[in-house]
């Protein structure tokens, strides 16, 4: 997969198959509630595209006039909110255990647009028994990068 490529936001029902069975095999422990996706996707309008199982999945997002900002673009915390979105359910797909955010940091080039589609990238950067690293970009439907993150998630013990 090459972001060049000309499908590459383009949906995959095969792809989005593998990612139904990862969630399918997440072990929830016991005291534990877990809704994949959450409902904050359904108030983001999050759409999942692609996955490839441990690298990476692609989500769509529209944010509309409720999330702007002063300016007519997104705010800020809402475009963090759609990677924390995507960071949730690569995680839990990848460990197919409960996990908890350590810490995000967003970087923004470019405003994101209102009423308007963006993708986000998330990639797997490293998972060790204790901890998951991944990193993500949002582009616009040019495929110009509007933002980047980082993210550290704590795979949760029983």
């Amino acid at each position: 997969m090459n972001i060049k490529d000309d499908n590459y936001f383009s949906k995959n029902q095969e792809n989005l198959e593998k990612l139904k069975k990862a969630i399918s095999a997440i072990q929830i422990p016991e005291g534990y509630t877990y809704t994949v996706p959450p409902p904050s996707n359904e108030t983001l309008k999050g759409n999942y595209l692609n996955y490839i199982p441990y690298e990476t999945l692609i989500s769509e997002y529209t944010l509309g006039n409720e999330f702007s900002n002063p300016q007519g673009t997104a705010q800020g915390g809402f475009t963090a909110a759609c990677f924390d979105n995507s960071f949730g359910l690569m995680s839990v797909a990848t460990v197919r255990k409960p996990v908890a955010s350590i810490d995000m940091n967003v970087q923004y080039l470019r405003p994101v647009p209102i009423n308007e589609a963006f993708f986000v990238v998330v990639s797997v950067i490293s998972v060790t028994p204790s901890t998951l690293f991944l990193k993500g970009e949002a582009f616009n439907s040019k495929k110009k990068l509007l933002a980047f993150a980082i993210t550290n998630l704590a795979i949760l013990r029983q």
